[in-house]
């Protein structure tokens, strides 16, 4: 899943970012990919997927502009847990997981933020596995 930034946040990370550009069908990660870091949508679409070893599609997202992707598995440094693939041809702005990680260590307000967000998808997913109004917190 992922959620858009407030503008602090988005011009902190934005700061750090080297802007690239992908036509629609370029694949940012699939889902077990070892973590490269986080890419933030700044025009364009992409989709996220998750899906079963089987291969059966258990959550579909569509994110626009300001949308976040590649976080979990930045911050732990496990591999991408989703697919991301561009819908339209966007322009990204990437930044290394090194860089993130290093920029966490030195301002607590983003390392907050990044927590903030992280948490927001924790509920969400909560609420996809138990249904809207079963979600536990």
């Amino acid at each position: 899943m992922s959620f858009k930034m407030d503008a602090e946040l988005e011009g902190k990370l934005l700061g750090s970012a080297k802007n690239i550009s992908k036509q629609a069908g370029a694949l940012l990660f699939r889902q077990g990919d070892a973590v490269t870091g986080i890419f933030i949508v700044s025009k364009g679409r992409a989709r996220l997927t998750l899906r079963s070893p089987g291969g059966k599609v258990h959550l579909e997202e569509i994110v626009g502009r300001g949308g976040l992707l590649g976080l979990p598995a930045a911050i732990s440094g496990t591999p991408y847990s989703l697919t991301a693939e561009i819908l339209s041809d966007a322009e990204l702005a990437f930044l290394p997981r090194e860089e993130l990680v290093g920029m966490m260590q030195n301002d607590t307000s983003l390392t907050l933020r990044l927590v903030e967000l992280l948490s927001q998808e924790v509920r969400a997913m909560r609420t996809v596995i138990a249904g809207p109004g079963n979600a536990v917190n």
